[in-house]
């Protein structure tokens, strides 16, 4: 064998060098494209995460991380805020194999032209919360502890001293956790970094203000109401609806405003028209003979509120701010409005007598006798309260009696009434003619005094019949009682 020259075998070591260094970067190589064929290359990121040499499962774990890492944070209206973490929310991600595909799409033998090439890739990353821990994390906060939170107030209307004014509302800090739970849901769903509670109405705001046109409206009602002064004028007393008595009438709603309260209204009107009203109760009376009775109740005499179109109508005065003195509406009238409503002008008849008087405005017009109701037939003429003539009639006839025409009639209770009588003896005495020979209830009386009553009455002047001084009911009816005899 031939020496190798020295030159010879440093060319075999150069070649066998080289192609053992070929060797080693073919197997590195090798080894690197396997190496990527299962990991990203280098300068890899996904959503902005960086993915160099991590495998699938691990860049899987990163966006987990990335989930777990989520914060939301909560802007309070004082500028202090909170957070709320994904953590807290119970965030997990949802593997759909689009980090897979990226890593399978990836030609693991090019990975030595990406060492210094970026290759970026976005994913939607798909995940689940646990609405529950939504509800806990909300309920974590300090700003929606109770012992932290100051309840918003409404403005309402306060009477003061000056009259009525706006209170203003108050704005507190209380935060609609409801509505808030679901403002945290769509960050999350939308991957939104902070809820600003005052601009997204998280608040819970007073829902009147003190520019509330309603309240404003009330304010200006109320104002007006207590100015009214409504007077009920009795001659000898007199009911009033002033300042005080309208305010303990006022009812302020859940809203602010006030209202007046009709039921209180109507309550005053009901009580103001059983101290005043009169109408077929009891009356005292001062006789002719001087001696006072005791009338009984049951005529048809007197005055009676309407208390519904009394109270419509003091409801409409006091709302509109009305100073006025004015009059009750009436069911029934009668002729003087003191607490003696039967005044000056009125008839009087003694039954027991068989006397009737005629007082105009105070004097004494007629004195005459008279002829009642026949006891001893049942036709006693009614007595012992007053009544009020109901009509006025002139050349009347009674039917059916035949003979039975008067030139003047006033009926004042049914068909028992004043009117002349031409067949009764008025030349001697009848006091005691009624007892077996009387009318069928009427009231027989001489022409010339008729005349004279019925000159100077009206319909509705009280006509007072009692049987004695000593006893104001005598004999009851027991027949039907007619006119015209």
């Amino acid at each position: 064998m031939k020496n190798l020259s020295k030159k010879a075998i440093i060319r075999i070591i150069i070649i066998a060098a080289a192609a053992a260094a070929a060797i080693i970067v073919v197997f590195l190589f090798m080894t690197r494209s396997e190496y990527y064929e299962k990991r990203f290359f280098p300068n890899t990121y996904i959503n902005g995460w960086d993915a160099s040499n991590l495998t699938a499962t691990e860049m899987k774990a990163d966006l987990q991380a990335q989930l777990n890492g989520y914060k939301l944070t909560i802007e309070k209206k004082d500028g202090s805020s909170e957070e709320i973490t994904g953590v807290q929310l119970g965030l997990k991600y949802v593997d759909d194999n689009a980090v897979d595909e990226i890593l399978e799409a990836q030609d693991g033998s090019q990975w030595l032209s990406h060492i210094s090439k970026t290759e970026e890739f976005t994913v939607d990353v798909d995940f689940t919360y646990d609405e529950s821990a939504v509800t806990k994390a909300v309920d974590s906060l300090e700003c929606t502890n109770a012992a932290n939170v100051t309840a918003s107030e409404n403005a309402y209307v306060e009477l003061t001293d000056s009259g009525f004014t706006i209170v203003p509302e108050v704005e507190g800090n209380e935060v609609d956790k409801e509505k808030l739970c679901e403002a945290v849901e769509k960050a999350v769903e939308e991957g939104t970094e902070s809820i600003n509670l005052k601009e997204a109405g998280l608040y819970v705001e007073p829902s009147v203000k003190k520019d509330d046109q309603a309240l404003i409206d009330s304010m200006n009602t109320c104002n007006q109401m207590i100015s009214a002064q409504i007077t009920y004028d009795f001659v000898d007393s007199q009911w009033v609806v002033d300042k005080d008595e309208l305010i303990s009438w006022l009812v302020q709603n859940e809203d602010g405003t006030y209202t007046l309260n009709y039921d209180s209204v109507y309550e005053w009107v009901h009580n103001m028209a059983y101290e005043t009203d009169t109408f077929g109760l009891s009356h005292k009376f001062m006789t002719s003979y001087g001696v006072e009775v005791q009338l009984e109740g049951g005529g048809d005499y007197g005055w009676c509120i309407d208390k519904d179109l009394t109270t419509q109508h003091l409801y409409e005065y006091l709302t509109a701010g009305t100073v006025a003195t004015v009059e009750p509406d009436y069911l029934f009238t009668a002729m003087d409005r003191s607490s003696n409503d039967i005044g000056g002008t009125y008839v009087e008849i003694c039954i027991s007598t068989q006397t009737m008087w005629f007082y105009y405005e105070g004097e004494l017009l007629v004195e005459t006798p008279v002829v009642t109701g026949n006891v001893s037939t049942g036709h006693a003429t009614p007595s012992g309260s007053v009544w009020a003539i109901d009509a006025m009639k002139t050349d009347w006839k009674f039917r059916p009696y035949a003979n039975a025409y008067s030139d003047y009639w006033m009926p004042f209770n049914d068909q028992v009434g004043i009117h002349d009588a031409s067949w009764q003896p008025w030349g001697s005495s009848t006091v005691n003619t009624y007892l077996t020979a009387g009318s069928h209830g009427c009231v027989n009386t001489p022409l010339d005094a008729v005349r004279t009553i019925y000159e100077h009455v009206q319909i509705g002047t009280p006509v007072i019949v009692y049987y004695s001084v000593d006893q104001v009911h005598g004999p009851d009816p027991t027949a039907d009682l007619e006119p015209g005899a």
